[in-house]
């Protein structure tokens, strides 16, 4: 690393394993990233948030800078390459690489974007970028590993094929193994093909270097946070034990053996029922896991905050949508009672069809009798004996008979699933749970 005092990467808190294991609610962040609306997604109801800044430390107390090597812009984008490694060690890095290929790789300008932004977050970083072909790659990194031109990142827009973050054969003998991976699944009817915009960076944290793995994996959390963070602190006791019973459930869903932070990066709490989004980290000498989960809670008979549904490895975008969602409809708008002739509380649904232990094509059609009151009706699914998931059903029209398409059920298995009916108060009233058989058309 050239040159400077101990460089500062703003926003971020990295622990040891050791240290690992506080609760959510004694740490905690909001979220802020694209695609979510404004003043919904990171803001809590009775709490405010600090940004985190103010509890973040030195790349100093990590250890050194973050490298990064990358990918051919050619194919659907580039990586950068370098991050952190001195510019008088670049001729000796090239060397060590060996020309692979001559010629010049192209470059696309978005890159200098982002580099500008990498500079101003990192700002006392040393960064420099190189363009490496993807079928270069393996060969790089082999002929660097574990010198001291080994890169601990590896940035991409989108990252070379196989080093998505399951964990393919090319991380397993480069990268940091991921113990978690993200499943996605429609949330709603309209819910399309993914597509990934046109420039969207990405990281994987590698383990052949070792000059900054913790600032490495400070740059992979930037990037997930789209640059924002901000501390999520309840308000209440009553709150902090809303956010403690979602820690719990969380680490037991991933299997945490105690060496993983978890934060509670959301929340809406209202009455008697609260909404969370959570984001686990873990690391070990070999492995660097990120998990986003949403935890919906109830007050019990008993006073008590309990679990009332618990989505563990969701997307990022999964979670910022199912957090917005569920929240605005909890506001105590009375939004579903347009002609002011439906109750004011949410009197539930009468399942129609398809009928218990039904047999259909994938993504049936789901329908059901409106008894009114809702602000939002929610399918509570789930494959086989797995975790259940939620697919979310707007009730703001007077319509008695919903009709949806449940594209939730893609692939061929034993499906149960119940509706919830939502009050815009927090009130939920359930339908019983039904089995549903899809086989191959």
């Amino acid at each position: 690393m050239a040159g400077g005092s101990a460089p500062i990467v703003p926003q971020y808190q990295e622990k040891t394993m050791a240290e690992f294991g506080q609760t959510a609610g004694s740490v905690g962040q909001t979220a802020g990233s694209v695609g979510q609306t404004a003043g919904s997604f990171g803001e809590t109801a009775g709490s405010t948030g600090q940004t985190a800044g103010s509890t973040g430390q030195t790349v100093g107390s990590f250890g050194q800078a973050a490298s990064t090597v990358g990918k051919n812009a050619g194919d659907a984008g580039q990586t950068v390459g370098s991050f952190g490694v001195s510019t008088n060690d670049l001729p000796a890095a090239a060397a060590a690489a060996n020309a692979i290929r001559s010629g010049t790789v192209r470059h696309d300008p978005q890159w200098d974007s982002f580099e500008r932004s990498v500079e101003q977050r990192f700002s006392q970083l040393q960064v420099h970028f190189d363009d490496v072909y993807d079928d270069d790659l393996p060969s790089r990194l082999q002929a660097v590993a574990g010198t001291q031109y080994a890169p601990d990142a590896l940035v991409g827009g989108p990252l070379p094929v196989g080093w998505s973050r399951a964990n393919s054969s090319a991380v397993a003998q480069y990268g940091m193994v991921s113990r978690v991976v993200a499943v996605y699944h429609p949330q709603t009817e309209d819910d399309g093909p993914l597509l990934r915009p046109k420039f969207d960076p990405e990281a994987a944290v590698l383990a052949v270097g070792g000059r900054g793995p913790a600032a490495a994996r400070s740059m992979y959390l930037w990037l997930e946070d789209a640059g924002e963070r901000t501390l999520y602190r309840p308000s209440s006791a009553d709150d902090a034990a809303a956010v403690a019973v979602a820690d719990r459930a969380f680490r037991n869903a991933i299997g945490d053996g105690g060496g993983t932070q978890v934060e509670a990066t959301a929340g809406h709490i209202r009455v008697g029922f609260a909404v969370l989004a959570l984001r686990a980290v873990g690391y070990g000498q070999r492995d660097f896991s990120v998990a986003f989960g949403l935890a919906v809670l109830r007050r019990a008979t008993s006073g008590r905050w309990e679990i009332l549904q618990l989505s563990p490895n969701m997307t990022r975008p999964m979670q910022r949508n199912a957090y917005d969602v569920l929240s605005q409809a909890t506001l105590g708008k009375a939004e579903s009672n347009p002609l002011e002739n439906e109750s004011p509380k949410p009197l539930g649904i009468s399942q129609a069809a398809p009928p218990d232990g039904d047999v259909r094509s994938p993504q049936p059609q789901l329908w059901w009798d409106n008894r009114g009151g809702a602000s939002l009706q929610v399918v509570e699914w789930a494959l086989g004996e797995g975790a259940t998931n939620l697919f979310f059903v707007r009730d703001a029209n007077s319509r008695l008979r919903t009709a949806v398409v449940g594209k939730f059920a893609r692939a061929k298995g034993r499906y149960r699933w119940r509706v919830w009916s939502v009050g815009a108060d927090g009130a939920v009233v359930f339908s019983e749970w039904r089995t549903l058989i899809v086989v191959s058309t």
